[in-house]
């Protein structure tokens, strides 16, 4: 995951607010599009991470 560029975090200010994410209790995967994960290098061999990376309970 770290190919992904955040290029509204180098907005001025006005344009975005830094937040952490609400942990979610008990995720669960509904679908996951593994063609456009490997468009986006994202690593789906382990499924609970993608998980926690998609709920928001785990920052890449």
């Amino acid at each position: 995951m770290e190919n992904i560029q955040n290029t509204y975090s180098e907005l001025p200010k006005d344009f975005h607010r830094s937040t952490r994410p609400t942990p979610v209790s008990k995720p669960k995967t509904l679908s996951i599009n593994y063609e456009l994960a490997n468009e986006l290098s994202i690593d789906t061999s382990d499924e609970m991470q993608l998980l926690e990376y998609f709920s928001g309970n785990t920052v890449p």
